[in-house]
């Protein structure tokens, strides 16, 4: 019989159940990680990390503040994301 392989979900749950997600996902709050998962889905992971960096330096990363912004504000920081 062949040993069944892990599913994504198998892994996720592993992950889910034993970390907390700042330990496999770098951001400073939990906003920040939705927002990196967002920025990532079109582009390299380095090109998010110019995107965060430049987002906290021009404006900060929380909802709130990024919901108060027009967009032409957010254009820039986000930029290198493919955005």
């Amino acid at each position: 019989m062949t040993a069944r392989l892990p599913t994504f979900r198998d892994v996720y749950a592993v992950l889910a159940a034993t970390t907390d997600p700042g330990e496999w996902w770098p951001a400073d709050t939990p906003f920040e990680i939705c927002v990196g998962a967002v920025l990532t889905q079109n582009t390299a992971w380095r090109n998010v990390v110019r995107s965060l960096i430049a987002l906290k330096a021009a404006h900060g990363v929380e909802a709130e503040q990024i919901l108060g912004y027009p967009s032409d504000m957010l254009e820039a920081p986000i930029r290198p994301s493919g955005f």
